[in-house]
């Protein structure tokens, strides 16, 4: 199994076992991305439960992060991907918004459209991800929804309130009003997109996060984009050989195996040093 990074370190997989070949419908993989200060991660924090906007630095995303979200009554998970707003981390936006199948623009009512949602928006058009709007702040006094849907006009975002076809839903991430229409304007474009891939073929996946633990073994984040990664597969980064010890989800539950467009964990022993090749 292969593994294509983009984080600080690559490393290759191969499974131990040949499966026979078969197909699975991936879970979706949405962006969140916007402005700094306009909401994003409260919005995340509402849909993960956590408060993560607290710990950030001067309240600024500084890493891609990546969590599942599921909509209890439809019985359907997202994967979500979080990425930076500040001006510092354009390219780590412009990374991460090529991961993903569907896009939410979280756009503040009351500052409208910013530098950095004009980047977004570009980013997203240039790899021709499909958008849903969220206008935030709308508990606001001086929020202004229709200023925001012509501000978009400008940039080539036609909501549908203006006679466009891009979806977009009025929200309060600060007091999670109005979230499942959101993530139902979300789940109704996914259910347009062809997301069959084969969980038996060669893995392939994005790398996250790499940390050294104090008792000598490496963890990894990887969210999984093709084939499927196992407890006991094998790897090989430089001249090591080394194996999947661990393998759980992001939030601590242990897995069997990690499929098409989940986040995932893994364990392994290694010297680390930062691997030059794999295979």
């Amino acid at each position: 199994m292969s593994l294509i990074a983009i984080g600080r370190y690559t490393v290759g997989l191969k499974s131990i076992c040949v499966l026979p070949r078969r197909f699975y419908v991936r879970c979706p993989i949405l962006g969140v991305l916007g402005h700094v200060d306009h909401g994003k991660t409260t919005l995340i924090d509402k849909l993960r439960s956590t408060n993560n906007v607290s710990f950030e630095a001067g309240g600024i995303t500084q890493i891609n992060s990546l969590f599942q979200h599921t909509i209890v009554e439809d019985n359907f998970t997202f994967t979500i991907v979080d990425t930076p707003g500040h001006a510092a981390f354009s390219k780590m936006r412009a990374t991460g918004t090529t991961l993903v199948d569907v896009a939410i623009l979280v756009v503040d009512t009351v500052e409208g459209v910013k530098p950095q949602t004009k980047e977004c928006i570009e980013l997203l058009k240039t790899n021709n991800i499909p958008i849903v709007v969220a206008l935030n702040k709308i508990d606001l006094p001086r929020s202004n929804v229709m200023q925001c849907h012509e501000m978009l006009f400008d940039e080539g975002i036609e909501t549908t309130e203006i006679g466009g076809d891009v979806l977009s839903v009025p929200i309060s991430a600060y007091h999670g009003t109005n979230l499942d229409s959101l993530m139902k304007a979300v789940k109704s474009i996914s259910d347009t997109l062809d997301l069959n891939t084969d969980d038996s073929c060669v893995m392939e996946g994005i790398l996250f996060d790499v940390k050294k633990h104090d008792s000598g073994l490496v963890v990894t984040t990887v969210l999984v984009e093709k084939g499927s990664i196992r407890k006991g597969d094998t790897f090989v980064t430089n001249s090591h050989t080394n194996r999947v010890r661990s393998l759980w989800t992001i939030d601590g539950k242990t897995l069997d195996v990690a499929l098409p467009g989940m986040p995932c964990c893994f364990d392994w022993t290694s010297s680390f040093q930062q691997p030059t090749s794999f295979r």
